[in-house]
């Protein structure tokens, strides 16, 4: 049923034996007098600044970890193996639903602890791709050095990272006179304009990445007579 477990064989990396650590888990938490739903709550609410300012208290924690005793520590590594394939909640009889708690569970530990630095880099990808952009050439030289691959790979456990695409899709679609989709174009279009029109919510790793893809799904549609 539980692919991890099936791999290891080792209990603590079953679904009963997960939902026995979050178990005792809660139950240390309890007490020592912690309301992890209100932790939780907090944790949700936190805006940029909450994250900064909490910062340095989870990096003195990260730091040493080592020192001092922390049940949490055994429980994040039961869950590091969780695949999230929710065989567990579909095919176990009592249903129980692993990662709905593991990411309950993260939520509150990265609230004490940081992430994995690879975490952080995915993470801020999204925002970084539109300057990286900019400089793909350099970008995707960089990726192509050994030592590079060599690091990332051993340091972030990152590897065949995507190259930057040359093409630039936002210049290639103004060049072609299709127009950027927003509240006040639409408004603009007539009902058969609208009928006749097709939005891409473009992401923007297929943006980056794949900028072909994108320009020859646009170039499709034209040949569909869709605007």
């Amino acid at each position: 049923m539980c692919p991890s477990w099936k791999a290891t064989r080792d209990r603590v990396h079953s679904p009963k034996g997960r939902a026995s650590l979050i178990r005792e888990w809660l139950r240390l938490q309890s007490q020592a007098g912690i309301d992890v739903v209100e932790e939780s709550r907090k944790k949700k609410a936190e805006r940029s600044w909450g994250f900064i300012k909490s910062f340095p208290n989870r990096t003195m924690n990260t730091l040493s970890r080592q020192q001092h005793h922390d049940y949490s520590h055994q429980v994040y590594d039961a869950m590091a193996g969780c695949l999230a394939c929710k065989s567990c909640a579909g095919q176990c009889p009592i249903k129980v639903n692993v990662p709905q708690f593991r990411s309950q569970f993260l939520e509150v530990y990265h609230g004490r602890y940081l992430r994995p630095l690879r975490d952080y880099i995915i993470g801020g990808t999204e925002f970084m791709l539109p300057t990286l952009a900019k400089i793909a050439p350099l970008y995707n030289a960089l990726l192509n050095q050994r030592w590079v691959d060599s690091l990332m790979r051993k340091g972030l456990g990152m590897s065949d990272s995507p190259q930057l695409s040359r093409a630039s899709v936002k210049k290639q679609l103004r060049a072609w006179g299709v127009a950027e989709a927003t509240p006040t174009s639409l408004a603009l279009l007539t009902e058969q304009q609208q009928a006749n029109s097709v939005i891409i919510v473009q992401d923007a790793f297929t943006s980056h990445f794949e900028a072909k893809l994108v320009m020859d799904v646009v170039e499709l549609l034209s040949r569909l007579n869709l605007r």
